[in-house]
């Protein structure tokens, strides 16, 4: 099985919304990251770029091959893709009750008022897992001198958060929420791009 990874430089800025059964609006043009938030693309994360660790983003997208070997040799005679899956991993230093919340699939619970009021979430995931579109936003690696005006994003259709949560509060380091997320095939885009598209601006 073979990897093919893609870093997004950092700093970037991961966004999200809900999943509407289909893909949702492409960026048309280079943007900043606040106009994003302004087209309806909610941050996950209350610092943006600055909430997330920097190691990065890791975009990976693992085919699975299988191969034919005729008789009377021990070489490869043919090989073909079986299956293809991808995955974003990012981890964030925001253990906020909303972040959590994301993580698990749930919403965040108020109740209360004054000196009572509160904020809760259930330590578990529900039967039925929340479906978002994932957008991530950054400087492209092929910026000359750190050019900020050629940036790059990658943009998933339908992702579904499958990571553990393990807190492990330290005093040399600090808490952190793992991100894994696994797309989910759109079916009515061509075969190469049923995960999403990555998009670097020329200029």
């Amino acid at each position: 099985m073979t990897t093919l990874q893609e870093v997004i430089a950092e700093p970037f800025t991961v966004f999200r919304r809900p999943f509407a059964g289909v893909k949702p609006a492409i960026p048309a043009v280079n943007q900043t990251a606040n106009q994003i938030i302004a087209a309806g693309w909610a941050l996950v994360g209350a610092r943006g770029n600055n909430s997330v660790k920097r190691e990065g983003v890791k975009l990976s997208v693992t085919p699975e091959f299988q191969t034919y070997r005729g008789a009377n040799t021990l070489k490869v005679q043919d090989r073909w893709i079986v299956s293809d899956e991808a995955m974003i991993e990012f981890s964030l230093v925001d253990v906020s009750h909303e972040v959590l919340a994301l993580a698990l699939h749930q919403n965040v619970t108020t109740s209360g008022a004054g000196a009572t009021k509160y904020k809760e979430i259930g330590l578990g995931h529900p039967f039925e897992l929340q479906r978002n579109s994932w957008l991530l936003y950054g400087r492209s690696p092929e910026s000359v001198a750190k050019d900020v005006t050629k940036n790059r994003f990658a943009l998933i259709w339908d992702g579904i958060i499958t990571s553990a949560y393990e807190d492990m509060p330290s005093l040399d380091a600090p808490s952190e929420i793992p991100f894994k997320v696994e797309p989910i095939s759109l079916d009515a885009e061509p075969e190469v791009s049923k995960y999403g598209i990555v998009r670097t601006w020329a200029a």
